[in-house]
């Protein structure tokens, strides 16, 4: 894919516009696409209740795509085990209730934001799509963030990755949202990345009506081997 970057209204956020190649057998060039980041967690915690004056100036219109992050685990048991084969890090228990009960998603914290987000997004543009991201963080040790958990914190036995699968497809329905985004890098690099895709996939089928997107973002080509230097 090639990449170009614009600043819409002068606005913080970068977009990207993606011109995607052509198909292959002699199909039609898909149509480029404009996608925008907007990470919701700038500045200082104490004032994340609070909605930038920044975003009055983004392009919500000029997108077709918007991604929106850090979200992630959001009902981690802070108090961990201890891994006892390689690489050693904690182990959380990151489900209380449910799986579906609001164990993934936007932190309390930022949930004004977000939410405030959504309005003056969809407020401008009706046929944007809307994507979440699952964040990450750079300390294997320390999964645990001030946003919430990212895939560090998350085993990958058969019922932690369906039930997080349930509790991201739950999430993205109680916000009529269009997808997820694996935001591949750091302590999100992990060996079992294709089991959770798969688990993901079987949630989101699951049910009527369109199933939700799932993209994977990685910082570098080489993380789809499934592990770097922190995993």
């Amino acid at each position: 894919h090639n990449f170009s970057f614009v600043k819409p209204k002068d606005s913080p956020m970068l977009v990207a516009c993606l011109a995607l190649a052509p198909l292959v057998l002699g199909q039609s060039p898909v149509r480029q696409k404009t996608a925008g980041w907007v990470y919701i967690a700038d500045g200082p915690q104490e004032r994340w209740g609070e909605v930038p004056q920044s975003w009055s100036d983004i392009a919500f219109d000029e997108l077709d795509i918007l991604l929106v992050g850090p979200l992630g685990l959001q009902q981690c048991d802070w108090t961990p085990r201890q891994e006892t084969s390689f690489p050693w890090h904690p182990i959380y228990r990151c489900q209380k209730g449910s799986w579906d009960d609001g164990n993934w998603g936007v932190n309390a914290s930022l949930k004004n934001r977000f939410e405030k987000l959504l309005q003056m997004a969809r407020q401008q543009n009706g046929n944007m799509e809307i994507l979440v991201a699952q964040w990450w963080s750079n300390d294997l040790m320390q999964p645990l963030v001030s946003w919430g958990g990212n895939l560090g914190a998350l085993g990958n036995s058969s019922a932690q990755l369906y039930g997080y699968a349930s509790a991201v497809k739950a999430f993205i329905d109680k916000y009529k949202l269009n997808g997820y985004v694996l935001d591949y890098e750091a302590t999100n690099v992990v060996s079992w990345y294709p089991a959770l895709l798969q688990a993901l996939s079987a949630a989101f089928r699951a049910g009527s009506g369109p199933a939700p997107k799932i993209a994977i973002s990685p910082a570098t080509g080489t993380y789809l081997m499934g592990t770097n230097n922190l995993t």
